[in-house]
């Protein structure tokens, strides 16, 4: 992870610091869109999700958190899987979001 990070940021420890890389550090998150966070049992960032929505929850903020227990970092739009499954979860998300339903 160390090294995904150091290619992202030029100063990584201090740009981490900041609300748009690690949204969880926004005190405030009251008023930001509904959102619906899939994530991967198997991935190092799984946890982050799981806490993102209760943090969101807690707000008032409306949440759907999905995690898919086979499924591997990346496996979003991998075809492997649970892949299909949460392409269509996260497409049916982005028609409600855009009253298309």
């Amino acid at each position: 992870m160390q090294w995904f990070m150091d290619q992202l940021f030029v100063d990584r420890d201090r740009d981490l610091q900041h609300e748009y890389a690690s949204p969880l550090r926004r005190e405030d998150l009251s008023g930001i869109a509904p959102a619906t966070i899939i994530n991967a049992q198997h991935d190092p960032l799984c946890d982050h999700g799981t806490l993102y929505a209760q943090k969101l929850r807690s707000q008032g903020v409306p949440v759907v958190h999905t995690i898919y227990g086979k499924a591997l970092h990346g496996f979003f739009g991998s075809q492997l899987g649970e892949s299909d499954e949460a392409m269509a979860e996260g497409a049916t998300a982005l028609r409600f979001a855009f009253g298309l339903h």
